[in-house]
């Protein structure tokens, strides 16, 4: 696997011309929006097939899988367009399989809203484990707030991927609130209600396992959260359900400082069944922007959480997302727009600009300066396979995505190419 960045004058295909490879096949496993206009610093990923097969009239996918022994969904992972329409057509090649680079397992973890378009839904779940639906909200008095995920569910089961059911301190308006795990946390009455809530969802629509995403909890409500977990897995325990946790550098607060050496999970680090440890870099729109995040601080993070949790029961959380800042941007108020790393190449293609890459926080950004001016960040297969080596060099579980609502074609590009996708289901 090669990472190519785009220098001045290159094009798709004097690209593929030096790398020996097709010029379809890089548009196809990029999903490039804009082949015949690349931006100076753009990403481009090489792989080499290791088999290939020319379809011919009269053939269908499950026959040429049976053909090569492998799977369906072996050959729609290798060729993941083939989902964006009904036929295969004669002389068209598809990839059977890549050369032989994996290094080993890994669980792929996606983040996704209920309105999240099917076809791009999946697509993304040709290389997921588990599907994390986001989210089931708190009442006052422990009651969930519904959500429609039932075809979610049933969509995720249908490709192999265990659903995640999520429970999250978040307000109608989409932001994290100190205050909804406060009031539960404070009330025992109100946690027997959650939990059984709890239970009954889970049961009722099948799901496969738990994450609790509670950033931003009070100090004084440390010690009641830890022993929350605590029976809530002690009720789960006999419905076989997976429980997991996502801890947040910022999941503790004193003073608005944010001090995560003084989190003590070892309580419940024998029981649980994961954690998704969210990095620096996971996206709030009301956040810093990313530059100023260096990614030596993730690997401080990453460092400790290992002092108490078992590192091949960590899931290491990034966001696949860019953001648009305008500035002046004032940090609480100002509001960035979440774009896919796609439509962040495009701007910058319309833009006439270049993209720079900030190895100390592995993302990509190019600033535009018109009537008013914007930093624009993203990320790209650089930074993600730095992120791959850190889970390969600690043993951590896996990789989980902040989001999947685009498809993530260079990440799973990567992933499909250089990993085992482990299934649970």
């Amino acid at each position: 696997m090669i990472i190519h960045v785009v220098k001045q004058g290159e094009t798709i295909f004097s690209i593929a011309d030096y790398y020996k490879v097709s010029a379809v096949r890089l548009i196809q496993e990029n999903d490039l929006m804009n082949p015949n206009n690349l931006v100076i610093g753009q990403t481009i990923i090489i792989v080499y097939p290791e088999q290939t097969h020319t379809v011919i009239q009269g053939e269908t996918l499950p026959g040429i899988a049976d053909r090569y022994n492998v799977t369906l969904m072996d050959l729609l992972r290798n060729n993941p367009y083939l989902l964006d329409r009904e036929y295969i057509y004669p002389g068209e090649i598809l990839v059977i399989r890549y050369i032989n680079e994996k290094s080993g397992s890994i669980k792929i973890n996606g983040y996704a809203y209920p309105f999240i378009d099917r076809k791009i839904l999946e697509k993304n779940l040709l290389y997921l484990t588990y599907l994390s639906i986001f989210s089931y909200t708190i009442s006052a008095n422990g009651e969930l707030n519904d959500i429609d995920d039932a075809e979610l569910i049933d969509m995720a089961k249908g490709y192999g991927v265990a659903p995640i059911m999520v429970i999250s301190n978040v307000t109608s308006e989409g932001a994290f609130d100190r205050d909804i795990a406060h009031n539960f946390l404070a009330d025992k009455d109100i946690q027997d209600n959650l939990i059984e809530n709890v239970s009954s969802v889970l049961k009722e629509k099948g799901y496969y396992g738990l994450n609790l995403d509670m950033p931003y909890i009070l100090p004084e409500d440390r010690e009641k959260y830890i022993e929350f977990i605590i029976r809530l897995i002690s009720r789960l325990k006999s419905q076989e359900i997976k429980v997991f946790i996502t801890i947040s550098p910022n999941a503790f607060q004193r003073d608005e400082i944010t001090d995560f050496r003084e989190i003590d999970y070892t309580r419940v680090s024998q029981i649980i069944d994961g954690v998704i440890l969210i990095s620096y870099s996971w996206g709030y729109t009301t956040g810093i922007p990313l530059d100023e995040i260096p990614f030596n601080y993730q690997q401080i993070l990453l460092a400790y959480i290992e002092t108490q949790i078992p590192s091949e029961k960590i899931t290491f959380g990034i966001t696949s997302i860019g953001y648009i800042f305008r500035f002046p941007f004032i940090e609480g108020v100002s509001r960035a727009e979440a774009i896919s790393n796609a439509n962040a190449i495009q701007l910058a293609s319309n833009a006439g600009t270049e993209i720079n890459y900030n190895k100390n926080n592995l993302t990509s950004y190019f600033y535009i300066s018109n009537s008013e001016d914007y930093l624009v960040y993203f990320h790209d297969g650089r930074g993600l396979s730095t992120f791959l080596e850190l889970v390969s060099q600690h043993n951590l579980d896996g990789i989980a995505f902040w989001n999947i609502m685009y498809f993530l074609a260079q990440e799973f590009l990567i992933i499909n190419t250089q990993y085992y996708i482990e299934k649970v289901i």
